[in-house]
């Protein structure tokens, strides 16, 4: 084999490997492309996921705070002491008090 034959041969063996590199680099980079991009995606879809729980929490505590700030009002009420009072036997003076026993 001539000279020139050899250096035409060894040619394209580097042009073949120059080839195959270049498609490894980019494959590599697609490659990193669409990790990132689904790791994110998964990474959005955890933190949709959250935001509806914590959504769900702020509104159930809405509501507890709506029936304690209606209880607050209702035992700042005189109706609210005087049921106190029955409950501990108090009478009004105008008032009969029947006892029952065994």
């Amino acid at each position: 084999m001539s000279v020139e034959a050899k250096k035409s041969v060894q040619r394209k063996k580097k042009k073949t490997q120059s080839y195959y590199l270049k498609l490894t680099v980019c494959f590599l980079i697609i490659a990193g492309f669409l990790y990132t991009l689904v790791s994110q995606q998964l990474r959005l879809i955890s933190i949709r996921q959250e935001t509806a729980q914590c959504e769900r929490e702020i509104s159930a505590m809405e509501k507890e705070y709506e029936v304690l700030k209606e209880k607050a009002k209702y035992n700042s009420t005189d109706e609210f002491y005087e049921d106190k009072a029955r409950d501990e036997g108090y009478v009004r003076e105008d008032e009969t008090v029947f006892v029952v026993g065994n």
